[in-house]
Parts: structure tokens; C-alpha cells; sequence
């Protein structure tokens, strides 16, 4: 075995590794769970919005009531008084019956109000239960992709906890100095320190290297870097 065939399997899994992250990170199931947390999240304000104007109908219809109460309580006076012979006064007397006009119509406008607020309680009702009714399914198609996910990322993540000790092994086998190499290779080429070498043709930037390059490298047991991108080249072989 060459003294860079360690090194090219570290650049296998470092590769492997970051495939993983970026499949995790796009994972197709991942962006549908994003899709539906926004969902329930923009039907959760919506249904809190709707319960607070169902709690202000339901307050205006309370308030209905108890001024309809009110007014019925008035008129029953005031019927008592016209009626009880207790006023012999024209004048006060006309200005009782204008008084119960007043509270009449007023009572008529009360359960006018009322009626409106009932019909719109009722809407809202029907709005609530129809919402509550969505939020349940979004929940349980959510639950159902949470757990598709955590079984895709599941298998993904436990190939990601086995490459470090993978890693680990490797290095006491590689030189200090091309270890440093192979990692500021690594910031510059995206990763690629090390460039695969098919025939005379350079994989990492695809051009054909000289001939005496070539026989150097067959081995791989010399450092030799691509005149062209610059990798580290490893040989591997004619097909």
C-alpha cells in the first residue's frame, strides 16, 4: 500500500461525510415538514384570531341581553306608573308615553343587535369547528412526515456517527506535513485535496498529464500535484 492511499480514503470520507450533511440538509421530506409547519402555524393565528372575535360577539351578545333586560325592567315601570292612576298631570303623563316610544324602539334596535350577533356567533362557530377540523389533519399529515424524516435522517445520521472514528484511524497513518497539506488543499478545492489519476487523465481537472508524471505516480507512493489544478494526484489505474 502506497503512503497516499490513506490519504485518499480520508478524502473518501471527508467526501462521504459532507454528502451526508448536504442530504440531510436537502432532504426532499425536510422542505414538506417546513411547508406544513408554516401551514399550522398561519391557521393556529388564524383560529386565534377568529376566538377572539367569537369572544367579542359572544361579550356583545351578553351585553345585548342585559341592556334588553334593562329595558323590558323600564318599560314595566313606566307601565305601572301610566296605569296605576298615580299621575293625573297631561303633561307628565305625555311625557311617560313618549318615554315608552323610546324605550320600545330602543328595544326593538337591542333585539335587532342581539339577532345579528347570534347569526354571526353562529358563522364563527361553524368557521371554529371547520378550522379545527384542518388543523387536525395538518397535524397528523405533519406527525406522519416528522416520522418518515426521522427515519430517513435516521439511517443518515448513523452513517455520520461511524465516519469520525473512521477518520481517526487513518491519521497516525499519513505524514504530518501531507496532512497539512491535504487540509489547506481541502479549504481552496472545495474539498477536493486529492485528484484521481485514470490513465494519464487528471480527474480533477481533466487534462492529461505528461507521460513522466505518469510513471511516478503509479505507485502512489510519491507527492505529486497536478501542474494544472494543483491536487494532490493518486493513481488509479488504466479503466
Amino acid at each position: 500500500m502506497g503512503k497516499l492511499d490513506h490519504l485518499w480514503t480520508l478524502q473518501c470520507i471527508d467526501s462521504r461525510e459532507r454528502d451526508l450533511r448536504r442530504e440531510l440538509e436537502t432532504l426532499g421530506i425536510k422542505r414538506e415538514i417546513e411547508e406544513l409547519e408554516a401551514r399550522l402555524a398561519e391557521k393556529h393565528r388564524e383560529l386565534l384570531e377568529l376566538s377572539r372575535r367569537l369572544q367579542e360577539v359572544q361579550r356583545g351578545i351578553k351585553e345585548g341581553e342585559f341592556a334588553a333586560g334593562e329595558n323590558e325592567r323600564k318599560q314595566r315601570e313606566l307601565e305601572k306608573r301610566l296605569y296605576s292612576g298615580s299621575t293625573s298631570s297631561a303633561r307628565e303623563l305625555s311625557q311617560m308615553e313618549r318615554k315608552m316610544v323610546t324605550l320600545k324602539e330602543e328595544a326593538g334596535d337591542l333585539e335587532e343587535g342581539i339577532l345579528a350577533l347570534l347569526l354571526e356567533q353562529e358563522s364563527l362557530e361553524k368557521e371554529e369547528e371547520g378550522l379545527r377540523a384542518i388543523l387536525q389533519e395538518l397535524a397528523a399529515e405533519l406527525a406522519e412526515k416528522q416520522a418518515v424524516y426521522a427515519r430517513e435522517a435516521g439511517e443518515l445520521e448513523e452513517e455520520l456517527e461511524f465516519l469520525p472514528a473512521e477518520r481517526e484511524k487513518l491519521l497516525p497513518g499519513i505524514e504530518e506535513e501531507l496532512l497539512l497539506l491535504y487540509q489547506e488543499l481541502s479549504a481552496s478545492k472545495r474539498g477536493q485535496a486529492v485528484a484521481a489519476v485514470r490513465g494519464d487523465l487528471c480527474l480533477g481537472c481533466r487534462i492529461s498529464l505528461p507521460t513522466n508524471i505518469v510513471s511516478l505516480i503509479i505507485t502512489n507512493e510519491h507527492l505529486h500535484t497536478c501542474p494544472n489544478c494543483g491536487r494532490i494526484l493518486y493513481y488509479l489505474g488504466t479503466k
